[in-house]
């Protein structure tokens, strides 16, 4: 059975179709070179996740938390399993954040040198009943 050119084209078509695909979601997947955070640019929630998802080499005794768009908060924050006290999270309301800093006399004194995972329950301020989750997570040194 011989295979034509034209047959030898369309395959080599569709490898190329198939790399250029892959190539894209690569991209996509990683962000990019700006390191630009999809789930948080699409979200009219939240402006910033402290610290950024997938930053490497965070302090530890660096803040977790997040930004909030106007008229948006959060709790519930959990770290590496750890639920983190209401009274032990730092709230600006005039700038929409909520984070945790650990020191020696709260429940984390420091983050743990690993992989870290975060997630925080948010809300609108106007309707505290319709929450939502986010999660992100960081390597700590």
């Amino acid at each position: 059975m011989s295979v034509t050119t034209r047959t030898k084209q369309h395959i080599a078509i569709g490898i190329a179709i198939l790399v250029g695909l892959g190539a894209f979601a690569a991209a996509f997947i990683s962000g990019g070179a700006d390191n630009v955070d999809v789930s948080v640019q699409n979200n009219p929630a939240l402006e910033a996740l402290i610290p950024r998802r997938g930053s490497e080499t965070v302090p530890q005794q660096s803040n977790v938390g997040v930004d909030f768009a106007p008229g948006f908060t959060g709790g519930n924050l959990v770290i590496k399993g750890t639920v983190i006290p209401d009274a032990e999270l730092t709230r600006i309301d005039p700038l929409g954040q909520v984070f945790f800093t650990p020191d020696g006399s709260r429940v984390l004194s420091q983050l743990p040198a690993d992989l870290v995972c975060a997630e925080m329950t948010y809300w609108p301020i106007a309707e505290p009943d319709e929450t939502a989750l986010i999660n992100w997570c960081f390597d700590v040194s």
